[in-house]
């Protein structure tokens, strides 16, 4: 399985790379051919006046250094909150939490191409009271898009995106049964369309063609809690997608940054949509403290998630609970304070 997932993004990655290497061999050739098509005469003044010849070919060598398409850098943090209690009348429990949270970036925009690669790690710990120590985040995600300038804002784009966690995931209180583990889930999207990008700061990706494969690597996990079929390891869609994302300055020690998913099956139910959507709002203190919310909502027409219901027996008497299954919004928000750095 590893294998696979490997090759996959190996074939992924290097069609970029051979699409992006022809673009740059035209723009040579053309370079060539412009240079090539020199009269004969302006050949001579080129060689007869050699000391005037130089200067214009190196103000062009340095122009051409002055191009910057590759911008790269990253970010990372970590995260506190906490909250004591001793003897309080009204109850509760003294709670403490951390989350490090690491991202890079390797963006190379032309004229005419533009190629985005972003990897995003987040995990977090929570202990409250004399419960044990476990996690509270835990996000893991590597994504690239190419694109090819259509008309003004527009590229044709093609992507890929790999999301999943790193560690074990329990369901509480019950924590010796396992839910989750790296790959387990873990979600890979293909996509094929066309990207509106006015700025640096706002983008929309419209997929009329997506695939996304649902992998399962542990067999001990309940498949069938994420839409698989009993004994199945590996769920194909093919559907519709929708991908924005958008920044804005509030202030100039305040920003919000919006990301929001939509996909549909078109084989299942399509008219049910899944919705992935992350707003992080950053205030910052001084240059390497900020203050962060976060907030991430999602619905996955396929995860069926425990709920407890009640139910009477035909012989009567009086009513049992049961656990059952059902389809809800998921609903996770944080707010923490601590220390960031940009490279």
């Amino acid at each position: 399985m590893n294998r696979t997932i490997a090759g996959y993004f190996t074939i992924i990655i290097g069609f970029l790379l051979s699409i992006h290497l022809q673009g740059s061999n035209r723009n040579f050739e053309n370079h060539n051919q412009n240079l090539s098509g020199d009269s004969v005469g302006n050949m001579t003044q080129a060689i007869i006046f050699k000391n005037e010849c130089h200067p214009i070919l190196l103000a062009d060598t340095t122009m051409r250094l002055d191009v910057k398409p590759w911008k790269i850098g990253g970010n990372g943090a970590l995260n506190f909150s906490q909250g004591y209690l001793s003897y309080w009348a009204e109850g509760g429990e003294s709670s403490i939490s951390g989350i490090t949270i690491f991202g890079m970036f390797a963006n190379y925009k032309t004229e005419k191409w533009k190629w985005e690669n972003t990897l995003v790690a987040k995990y977090g710990l929570l202990k409250s009271g004399e419960n044990k120590l476990r996690k509270n985040e835990d996000k893991f995600e590597i994504s690239t898009k190419y694109g090819r300038k259509a008309y003004h804002n527009f590229y044709y784009s093609i992507g890929a995106s790999l999301k999943s966690q790193m560690d074990k995931g329990y369901e509480f209180p019950n924590d010796s049964v396992i839910v989750s583990d790296f790959m387990s889930p873990g979600y890979i999207l293909s996509s094929i369309g066309m990207d509106y990008k006015p700025t640096d700061n706002w983008s929309v990706l419209m997929s009329p063609l997506t695939s996304k494969i649902t992998i399962m690597r542990d067999t001990s996990i309940n498949e069938l809690k994420y839409g698989l079929e009993e004994g199945e390891t590996l769920k194909k869609e093919m559907g519709a997608f929708i991908k924005t994302i958008y920044q804005v300055d509030v202030t100039e020690d305040i920003t919000i940054e919006n990301e929001l998913d939509f996909f549909t099956n078109y084989h299942d139910r399509p008219e049910n949509i899944d919705v992935n959507w992350e707003v992080k709002i950053s205030m910052k203190v001084n240059d390497h403290i900020k203050t962060t919310i976060n907030t991430h909502l999602v619905y996955d027409d396929n995860i069926q998630l425990p709920i407890e219901r009640t139910r009477i027996s035909e012989a009567g008497g009086a009513p049992e609970t049961y656990m059952g299954k059902t389809k809800k919004i998921q609903f996770k928000e944080m707010l923490s304070v601590g220390v960031s750095y940009k490279f």
